[in-house]
C-alpha cells in the first residue's frame, strides 16, 4: 500500500514539475477599456491611469506591480493607490510613449504570476503636465517661481496632540 502511495505521489509531483517549465508565458489578452484623452498631435510624455483588479495587499501586490512597471524602459514614475476596501486599485504611470506602449503597460501587470492574479480593467491616457517640474524651475530673470504651501496648526490641533482620544 505504501508503494502505491509513493508511486502516486511521484506521478503527481512529476506532472507538476513538468508542467512548470521555464517556457515563456504568453501575454494575456488586452481587453482593458482604453480611454484616450490625448490631443490629436503627437504627445511623448503620457500619464496612464490604470484600474487594476486582484490586489490583496499594499506591500507585496502593489510593491511587485510598482517594481515591474518601473523596470520598463521609458517609465519615469509609478504611483499605486491601494485601497483594501475596494476591489479595484489605481496605478498612475508616467512614461515616454516612444519607448513603451500602453499594451506593454497592461501586459506587464497582467503577466505577473503567470497571468493569474491581476487584471487591468481600464486604462486612461492623459498628456503628462510638467507641473511638478515647473514649480522648481527658474524664470528667465533668474528668480525662482517655487511656491511653498504651509499652514500653521490651529489651537485645537495642538491641544488634540496632548489629549488622548
Amino acid at each position: 500500500m505504501k508503494k502505491l502511495f509513493y508511486i502516486g505521489l511521484a506521478v503527481v509531483f512529476s506532472s507538476h514539475v513538468l508542467s512548470c517549465s521555464d517556457a515563456p508565458v504568453a501575454a494575456p489578452a488586452v481587453d482593458a477599456v482604453i480611454v484616450n484623452n490625448l490631443p490629436s498631435n503627437s504627445v511623448e510624455q503620457i500619464q496612464a491611469t490604470m484600474a487594476i483588479e486582484g490586489m490583496m495587499c499594499e506591500i507585496a501586490c502593489a510593491g511587485k506591480i510598482r517594481k515591474d512597471l518601473s523596470a520598463l524602459e521609458g517609465v519615469s514614475l509609478v504611483e499605486i493607490n491601494y485601497d483594501a476596501d475596494s476591489p479595484v486599485d489605481i496605478a498612475k504611470v508616467n512614461y515616454n510613449a516612444s519607448l513603451v506602449s500602453q499594451e506593454d503597460l497592461i501586459n506587464c501587470v497582467q503577466k505577473i504570476a503567470d497571468g493569474e492574479l491581476y487584471h487591468v480593467s481600464k486604462l486612461e491616457l492623459n498628456p503628462l503636465s510638467n507641473k511638478k517640474g515647473s514649480d522648481f524651475s527658474n524664470s528667465s530673470d533668474g528668480s525662482s517661481n517655487m511656491s511653498i504651501d504651509f499652514t500653521m496648526p490651529g489651537l485645537w490641533d495642538v491641544i488634540r496632540c496632548f489629549i488622548p482620544v
